[in-house]
């Protein structure tokens, strides 16, 4: 082992300390990422691949972040590992030079960072909140689960977003609506309150 260090060139040295540092990194935060350690975003996004929503979209698109991330830290540390490991191989078992194998380092590790984003990207579009708006039960038929009385509160099961709840409910035409009836939704009051009409 140490003939091997002493073997090495200043750039092979180079080559061979940023692929151990960043092997360790990477390796460590894979391993942080499985046990549930690596929460925290430290991630940044490349300038010219965002989307810009406009205002109703944002509204409405807050809670989700599918703007492509490049520059991880996965990703750095995955570049500095397979720069160091490219340049390395290339240095020692080809004849192209230092040049050749530091552009073709820095290309390998450029792959690998994009990968990783890419990767990173992909990953981050499967996650939802999981939060119902129950906006979206305006329009829905609902069924009378307790009686609704004119001047009152009942409730009502609805399906909003694929689930079934049972909510507060009051008539907008203050009549007195029993139990079983069928109705629709008109509005969503103050404290999620359904505003309903029979249908």
């Amino acid at each position: 082992m140490n003939e091997f260090l002493t073997s090495l060139s200043t750039l092979e040295t180079l080559f061979l300390i940023s692929a151990v540092l960043g092997g360790i990194a990477f390796l460590a935060r894979m391993v942080m990422q499985f046990m549930g350690g690596a929460d925290a975003d430290a991630d940044l996004d490349a300038g010219g691949l965002d989307h810009d929503f406009g205002s109703h979209e944002a509204a409405h698109h807050a809670d989700s972040d599918t703007s492509f991330k490049i520059l991880t830290i996965q990703g750095v540390t995955g570049f500095f590992m397979i720069f160091g490991l490219t340049g390395l191989a290339f240095m020692r078992a080809t004849p192209v030079g230092w040049f050749f194998s530091t552009v073709i380092a820095f290309v390998a590790g450029y792959a690998t960072l994009w990968i990783l984003g890419w990767l990173t990207t992909v990953m981050l579009s499967l996650q939802s909140s999981g939060n119902v708006d129950l906006r979206n039960a305006i329009g829905q038929e609902a069924t009378v689960y307790l009686k609704i009385p004119a001047d009152g509160t009942g409730q009502a099961t609805v399906c909003v977003q694929d689930r079934l709840r049972i909510l507060d409910a009051v008539s907008q035409n203050h009549e007195e609506i029993p139990t079983g009836r069928r109705v629709q939704v008109v509005d969503v009051g103050e404290d999620n309150v359904l505003v309903v009409k029979k249908s």
